[in-house]
């Protein structure tokens, strides 16, 4: 393409290079420290003797440094919808609906199979960076990867990635729309 000035800028450059927001989320691998802060809490809140409640608040620090030895950082970036739109029609030339069985796999496994298989596009998309308890990060995830990392995370960390793609899915289409309004 070429501007009034002669020079030329390439359209795909411009795509690439659209910055879109960015978010982490952090989580712990630690499933026993983190059930053993719930009971504390909950036992803190029912205390009503000040020694005992200060022996539950050394407790819970123990616990919080359990649960920080084990936090992996989750850094993401927003896709725009059309990206997302790409993914669920990967997602539905993979996984047709249908409403019988097909390939001989019952239609609930079908359909955690079409979910599972959209989640890890989203996360391939969406994922930068995964930062470990060391503090050593690992970028350019395959799918694969993404596949065998997100059925390893405790379940609280899937729910809090997927919570954070869909805030960001939501900031990108407000600011997309944001932006079309002439006082933006």
């Amino acid at each position: 393409m070429t501007d009034i000035m002669g020079d030329e800028w390439d359209l795909s450059e411009v795509i690439a290079e659209r910055i879109q927001p960015e978010d982490e989320v952090s989580f712990s691998f630690d499933v026993a420290a983190a059930y053993r802060k719930s009971q504390l809490l909950q036992k803190l809140a029912s205390e009503t003797d000040d020694d005992k409640k200060e022996e539950i608040r050394a407790q819970l620090e123990e616990c919080e440094e359990k649960l920080k030895a084990s936090r992996y950082t989750v850094k993401l970036k927003g896709i725009p919808r059309r990206m997302r739109e790409d993914i669920n029609s990967k997602m539905l030339h993979q996984f047709p609906l249908e409403g019988r069985e097909a390939l001989g796999v019952p239609d609930a496994e079908r359909n955690t199979l079409r979910k599972n298989f959209e989640n890890n596009l989203l996360w391939h998309a969406q994922i930068t960076d995964v930062i470990n308890p060391s503090g050593l990060s690992k970028r350019n995830w395959t799918v694969e990867q993404i596949d065998a990392f997100s059925e390893q995370i405790p379940s609280g960390g899937v729910r809090a990635i997927d919570a954070k793609i869909r805030e960001l899915a939501e900031k990108v289409d407000q600011f997309i729309m944001g932006s079309q309004d002439p006082n933006f």
